[in-house]
């Protein structure tokens, strides 16, 4: 079982209309929202799960982005081809050991921690803060798609490891080398969806 606490999952795709179309077709999952981040250089597609969500982002603005610690995350992503860029969870606390920024889009508002460390290292989750009171981005209803593994690699290994009962806690440690190896995802009728490493092939086909 995955942790309470993870929020969602950071997907980096060249083009966001071709690839919400594909995840339409493909996987039947579909996108509500989203919008450009102020400053960044991104832009983003929600796909809602049962509790958490597949963020799908883009660059829209280079320069902007390399001026960025979210901009560069993903700028990262594709240009390693990384789709499964980053895995995010919820912390309460701020970090003063920590990279930090605000990162803005119409009606979202979230403070960030540890960006800076989990670039090129998705095998560590970076944190967010999400004000009270503030809506839940990937909110669903019942019976939706639900996240239930997501699997990393640490530096220095060879086999994948879920995260599941693992300690998720932020690491102001930057260890580079380990990535994130796929997300599994299950159906209202218990089928299963893996997302790996190789999903660029496969919505662009």
């Amino acid at each position: 079982m995955l942790p309470a606490c993870i929020d969602h999952i950071v997907i980096s795709i060249p083009e966001l209309d071709a690839g919400v179309e594909s995840f339409r077709t493909i996987y039947g999952l579909e996108t509500i929202g989203g919008g450009r981040h102020e400053g960044a250089g991104t832009e983003n597609r929600i796909i809602p799960l049962d509790g958490s969500y597949l963020e799908l982002v883009t660059v829209v603005d280079a320069s902007s982005a390399a001026a960025n610690p979210f901009g560069r995350l993903v700028a990262y992503g594709l240009e390693h081809s990384i789709p499964l860029t980053a895995w995010v969870v919820q912390v309460t606390e701020q970090s003063a050991a920590l990279s930090h920024q605000h990162l803005r889009r119409d009606g979202v508002a979230v403070d960030l921690y540890g960006v800076e460390e989990v670039i090129g290292s998705g095998d560590r989750p970076f944190g967010l803060v999400r004000p009270a009171g503030q809506a839940f981005p990937g909110a669903s209803p019942a019976g939706s798609y639900r996240l239930v593994d997501i699997q990393t690699v640490a530096s220095g290994a060879e086999d994948p490891a879920s995260v599941g009962g693992a300690d998720v806690a932020l690491s102001p440690i930057a260890i580079r080398g380990g990535r994130l190896s796929a997300v599994v995802l299950e159906s209202p009728d218990g089928m299963s969806v893996t997302l790996d490493q190789h999903l660029l092939e496969v919505i662009s086909r």
